[in-house]
């Protein structure tokens, strides 16, 4: 109850998964995908390194933001999906592309590495 609706794909190309634009954002790991999600009529996230900034202006002009979900900061409030609703795909945020820094344990970060939105 109370949860709103967020969700992401990297199957954003298929066939089958075109009726999720209105819903989900094409997850993309470099700004080439980004254009073609864009192209494809997708809102979008990037997958970014870590210490990129809260905005960044990407080659096509375009702002995208740095997700600001935070859990467990001493002094400061808890920002989670459901408090943002960046991600949510509506008038407001469908044109805004979503950064997630690279995140995971060692594994997923050696895996990860290359496979990063240079910006």
């Amino acid at each position: 109850m109370g949860l709103i609706n967020i969700g992401y794909t990297h199957n954003w190309r298929a066939d089958e998964a075109q009726p999720l634009k209105k819903w989900f954002r094409a997850s993309c790991q470099t700004v080439e995908e980004l254009l073609e999600a864009r192209a494809m009529g997708w809102s979008t996230t990037l997958i970014v390194p870590k210490g990129v900034g809260k905005k960044v202006k990407l080659p096509n002009g375009e702002v995208a933001y740095n997700c600001p979900a935070r859990h467990g900061v001493p002094g400061k409030k808890d920002i989670t999906c459901n408090t943002c609703t960046l991600c949510r795909v509506d008038d407001k945020t469908a044109k805004k592309t979503v950064m997630f820094e690279v995140h995971g344990n060692n594994a997923t970060l050696k895996k990860a590495k290359g496979k990063v939105a240079d910006i």
